[in-house]
């Protein structure tokens, strides 16, 4: 009995749901009418009983919406007509990628849906862009230097169309970015003959944008007049100047668009009163000054400091070298400049400082090795080697420092050691000498070789630190320390940022007898994409290194310690 009690209960409730079906069907049926659009889509259907049945679809013609008005629908209100615009009406500068086009919509009828047709071209009246249920619209790339037009038109889900008002708005080109001035370099002093201005080819922000010519300005006047328009090259001759006159310089670049570097800087240059003074196997037996108001110097085969002479180097002051020349310090050197006027050595052919110094104009470059670099040698009781704010480029070594004998103080703050063809800064004790380091600030980047080498040998102390430095981009190890036999090394090495160097970020070898210690604090460096970060390695001996608080990432290893033949580290 329970049984057939559920299976009527069944019955009952399919006839239910059957009549109303039917009666669902017999209030629509009755077509009278059929709506398409250009595309032969449906868009309406109207039955006899006034029920309305809309549909919408997108650009690739996928139906949006169904939208079923009944006949005892209240009357639709269209929608809101669009407004608020962004860009606004009129609107000029607009910048022609990433571009945003916003305004205001909606509908007051409640549960209405409304499909926008966003109308943007150049010409007017627009061509249909899109259509979409949002009221906003991003436009990846516009062209540049162009009046937009736009309109939106609302169309909600019953089929009632409100047009906004036409608006306008102007896009821009983006100028060009200011070419890198090259020659002479920013506030230096050049000798007055054979002056030209080099640079470097400037870019554009816009995909697809050329850079096509450049003015140049150049006078006395800090706002310096044109002097040559639509240069094709990268350099312009300027010929001889007058002597001790300060002349201003600024490089404008210009696009295919006609849109120009609005934020090209301008440089300052002076020129001397006199051409360069040629140091020819010159030999200072006695405590001598060089200043920059004498130079700038151009050396000739070797510039020389005697034993127990102090050569002493003023701030600003320009020495460069011929092929082949150096100087060589078998005394003390104190060479000291400021942020504002550094010390340069440097090749004869590089025109960024001092000038056309050689008179050959454009015609050579400098190269790594053009000189020997600055050698430090001998065994004068306390030397003192002190170099602040100089600036160090193309020789072969950039510093060389080897001591046979004695006590050495070497102190070494600020500087650059850049483009030399093989290591940037090398440090040698040998002979039982005894160097006390103090390495702070100074950049040892693009070197042939290693940025810093250092190398003590038997009964030899190296002590010091070596801090706040960085040391990148070189073609051999970033920092590596060499103690060979009974060597005494106790060196800090803190808070340097080691990077992009080949093979090994700091390595650490220490051959040393069994009577002596090599102690090594590394912390706080950063070491990235250098091969092995920290690399340790004691052979025959006792190496004591402490590592911490470094940070050591995208090379292939991290930290590496090795010890051999009875070692221990």
């Amino acid at each position: 009995m329970p049984i057939r009690i559920v299976i009527h209960t069944t019955l009952l409730i399919a006839l239910i749901v059957l009549k109303m079906l039917c009666s669902a069907q017999t209030a629509a049926a009755g077509t009278v009418d059929y709506s398409y659009d250009d595309m032969k889509r449906l868009v309406r259907t109207v039955y006899d009983d006034a029920t309305v049945e809309d549909y919408l679809y997108d650009l690739m013609g996928n139906r949006l919406s169904r939208h079923t008005v009944l006949s005892s629908s209240p009357a639709n209100t269209p929608p809101n007509a669009p407004s608020s615009p962004i860009p606004v009406n009129n609107a000029t500068g607009i910048l022609a990628f990433n571009v945003g086009l916003r305004w205001s919509g909606g509908d007051a009828n409640a549960g209405d849906a409304v499909i926008y047709d966003v109308y943007c071209d150049t010409v007017n009246p627009p061509g249909l862009y899109t259509r979409t249920t949002e009221t906003s619209v991003d436009i990846a790339r516009l062209a540049r230097q162009q009046t937009y037009y736009w309109m939106v038109i609302a169309r909600d889900s019953r089929g009632a169309a409100v047009e906004g008002p036409l608006w306008q708005f102007t896009t821009v080109n983006t100028p060009p970015n200011a070419p890198a001035y090259s020659t002479p370099h920013i506030n230096s002093t050049v000798v007055p003959d054979n002056v030209y201005l080099t640079w470097q080819a400037a870019t554009d922000p816009d995909a697809g944008d050329t850079i096509v010519d450049y003015d140049i300005y150049f006078g006395t006047s800090a706002t310096p007049p044109l002097v040559a328009g639509n240069q094709t090259g990268l350099s312009y001759p300027l010929g001889t100047l007058l002597p001790g006159t300060v002349y201003y310089w600024r490089i404008v670049a210009r696009d295919n668009l006609g849109g120009t570097s609005t934020d090209s800087p301008i440089w300052s240059v002076t020129t001397s009163d006199h051409s360069a003074t040629v140091l020819t196997d010159r030999t200072f037996s006695q405590d001598t000054t060089l200043t920059a108001a004498d130079g700038p110097y151009s050396v000739t085969n070797n510039a020389t400091v005697a034993t127990g002479a102090t050569l002493t180097i003023e701030p600003g002051t320009i020495l460069k070298f011929e092929n082949g020349a150096g100087l060589v310090v078998n005394g003390n050197l104190a060479a000291q400049g400021t942020a504002g006027q550094p010390i340069i050595f440097t090749s004869v052919t590089d025109d960024r400082y001092g000038g056309d110094t050689n008179g050959d104009g454009n015609t050579t470059f400098s190269a790594p090795g053009d000189w020997t670099g600055i050698q430090v040698t001998g065994s004068t009781a306390g030397l003192i080697l002190n170099m602040r704010y100089c600036r160090v480029f193309f020789a072969n070594n950039g510093l060389t420092v080897t001591r046979t004998s004695g006590n050495a103080d070497v102190v070494i703050d600020q500087s650059e050691f850049r483009n030399n063809a093989a290591d940037g800064i090398n440090i040698n004790a040998i002979g039982g000498s005894t160097v006390m380091l103090a390495l702070d600030g100074t950049a040892m980047t693009h070197n042939g070789g290693r940025g810093f080498y250092s190398y003590a040998e038997a009964n030899t102390l190296l002590g010091g630190h070596v801090n706040g430095n960085t040391i990148s981009n070189n073609g051999g190890y970033g920092l590596y320390v060499y103690g060979y036999f009974k060597t005494n090394i106790d060196l800090v090495i803190d808070g340097n940022l080691i990077e992009a160097n080949q093979n090994y970020g700091i390595y650490l070898y220490a051959w040393t007898g069994y009577d002596v210690r090599t102690y090594f604090t590394v912390s706080n460096n950063r070491i990235l994409a250098s091969g092995t970060g920290i690399y340790c390695y004691a052979y025959r001996g006792p190496m004591t290194v402490t590592i911490s608080d470094n940070e050591i990432a995208n090379g292939s290893d991290g930290i590496y310690c090795r010890s051999d033949v009875d070692s221990s580290s």
